[in-house]
C-alpha cells in the first residue's frame, strides 16, 4: 500500500473495524507519517495515523524522546497511553493499533477544530480571543502537570482549539511522541522524573514552545499580514 495514493472513499481494515478515508489530513513523507479523518464501521468519526517502518517503544535515540519517532505504533507504549487516556479527559483517547498490509496505523479520537497556529492567525487583531486561548492553554498545561504528566513537545502545531456553538471554548494537546509519566516504564527506565520537576519543567523552556512559538509566530505572521 502507498500511503501517498491513498485518497477519500478507499478503505482500511482492522480486526475490529473497517476505516474508510473521508479526509487527507497530513501528509509527510519526509518522517514517514500520514494522518486521515476516517469513519468506522460504527459511523464514528476517528484519525488514523500512520507509520512507515517497524514500531519501536525504544530506539536508543536518546533520553529525552526515549520512545522515538514510532512510538505510538508500538504495543507496549500505546497500551500505556489507552490506558491513561481512560481516567483523564484532557487525554486523546487511543483506540487501537494495528498493522494493514505493509503499514502499521493508530486509530485515535477526531478533534473537531484548528490548530492553535491557525487559530492565531485567524484572531490576529482580536487581543481578547487570543488572550483567552493562551489562558486555556496555560490551565490545560497545568492540568497536565498536576497529574504528573508532561507532553515534551507542547508547540503551536500540537495545540488544538476546539469552538462548539453551545460549548465554552477549550484546547487540547495532541501528538503523544514524548509524553512522560512516572508510571511508564521507559520513564522509569530513564529516570525522567529525577529532579520530580524535570520533564514538566522542560515543556517551558524549550525554544518555539508555548509562549516564545506563540509570540514568534505571532509576530512572523503580522510580518506578513499588514493589518
Amino acid at each position: 500500500m502507498n500511503l501517498q495514493e491513498l485518497k477519500p472513499g478507499e478503505k482500511i481494515l482492522s480486526s475490529n473495524h473497517t476505516y474508510e478515508i473521508k479526509e487527507v489530513l497530513h501528509r509527510d513523507k519526509e518522517n514517514g507519517i500520514f494522518v486521515f479523518r476516517v469513519m468506522d464501521n460504527n459511523k464514528e468519526i476517528k484519525v488514523l495515523k500512520s507509520f512507515e517502518g517497524v514500531p519501536r517503544c525504544d530506539n536508543g535515540r536518546n533520553k529525552h524522546n526515549h520512545y522515538g519517532k514510532r512510538r505510538d505504533g508500538s504495543q507496549k507504549v500505546f497500551d500505556e497511553i489507552q490506558n491513561k487516556a481512560e481516567g483523564y479527559d484532557f487525554l486523546v483517547k487511543h483506540f487501537e493499533n494495528f498493522k494493514y498490509r505493509e503499514n502499521y496505523f493508530i486509530a485515535i479520537e477526531y478533534l473537531n477544530g484548528c490548530l492553535l497556529r491557525d487559530y492565531i492567525y485567524n484572531h490576529l487583531t482580536e487581543d481578547l480571543q487570543l488572550k483567552n486561548v493562551v489562558l486555556l492553554l496555560a490551565k490545560t498545561l497545568l492540568k497536565w502537570h498536576n497529574n504528573d504528566f508532561a507532553h515534551g513537545d507542547p508547540h503551536l502545531g500540537n495545540v488544538m482549539v476546539l469552538e462548539q456553538d453551545d460549548s465554552p471554548i477549550q484546547v487540547k494537546l495532541f501528538d503523544y511522541s514524548q509524553i512522560h509519566h512516572p508510571d511508564f516504564q521507559y520513564c522509569q527506565k530513564y529516570n525522567c522524573f529525577e529532579p520530580k520537576r524535570k520533564r514538566t519543567d522542560e515543556d517551558f523552556k524549550k525554544n518555539g514552545n508555548l509562549g516564545k512559538g506563540f509570540l514568534h509566530e505571532r509576530l512572523e505572521i503580522e510580518k506578513k499580514t499588514p493589518l
